[in-house]
């Protein structure tokens, strides 16, 4: 299922150190995205060297995606042809935990390569028989944070309003460690609501971008429970992160792990 597809075909000419950057409005998330699909044409001349580089908050990431040679990222190729389309398949296993925000190419040397064109720019989604398993670093000031997964769902399709594209996710915690977690707070890494809509249910505010587990739960997310917030955002890859999460352990709990040590 794609994320984002440009239609039309692009004409660029790319030279050193002025690369061609295209700005993403929902950025790419490598736990839900599995790869980048393009097309090139090299025109009349062909066989231009081209790499590709993501962007994180509009700053090229150091890592270089190859679209000539043995080693790159064209399919059946070793060059980009001419007057003959090829694909290219950026894969996102190995890039960081991170907001992509943008695509960048770039050229090999300093002269100007001939004209290229690009077209079907595509972004698809992961399965979940491909998962994403480069994690982030765990936070470890927040010894319960590890205790809690939190699961995106996507609700029906998404719409347009206001030229903007919408839709509702379903955002579902569940608490898989062995005790009892209180003060749960979380903010948004990614949720982008209406403008002037609250756009976010099934939990409290504690504060402007801050929330916490609905007051039902009587602030005790036990063993085994679970609790679903919904939203309305723009499309793209919705996240939260806990940022507290005490860990509540029974007195003979703690008694028990005084004695062992």
């Amino acid at each position: 299922m794609l994320v984002v597809s440009i239609v039309d075909v692009l004409k660029v000419k790319v030279k050193n150190y002025e690369a061609f950057h295209f700005k993403l409005d929902n950025p790419i998330d490598p736990e839900t995205s599995a790869y980048i699909s393009l097309w090139l044409n090299g025109g009349v001349a062909g066989r231009q060297k081209i790499y590709a580089r993501l962007t994180h908050d509009n700053v090229a990431i150091n890592l270089d995606y190859l679209l000539f040679g043995p080693n790159g990222m064209l399919v059946n190729a070793t060059e980009i042809l001419p007057n003959t389309w090829t694909q290219a398949i950026i894969n996102l296993d190995n890039v960081d935990p991170m907001f992509y925000d943008g695509l960048q190419l770039l050229s090999v040397g300093n002269k100007l390569q001939e004209t290229l064109y690009i077209d079907d720019i595509v972004i698809f989604k992961r399965c979940d028989i491909d998962p994403y398993t480069k994690k982030a670093v765990s936070n470890k000031t927040i010894p319960g944070a590890e205790s809690v997964t939190m699961r995106v769902v996507e609700y029906k399709l998404p719409w347009f309003e206001k030229g903007k594209q919408y839709q509702k996710y379903f955002i579902t915690f569940k608490n898989i460690g062995e005790y009892t977690i209180s003060n749960l707070k979380f903010k948004p890494l990614y949720f982008k609501p209406r403008d002037g809509q609250h756009d976010i249910w099934g939990c409290d505010v504690v504060s402007k971008g801050l929330y916490t587990i609905p007051k039902i739960y009587n602030n005790a997310f036990t063993k085994g429970s679970e609790f679903t917030v919904g939203v309305t955002s723009l499309v793209g890859p919705v996240k939260f992160e806990i940022t507290n999460a005490d860990i509540m352990k029974t007195a003979a709990v703690v008694n028990d792990e005084q004695e062992e040590s």
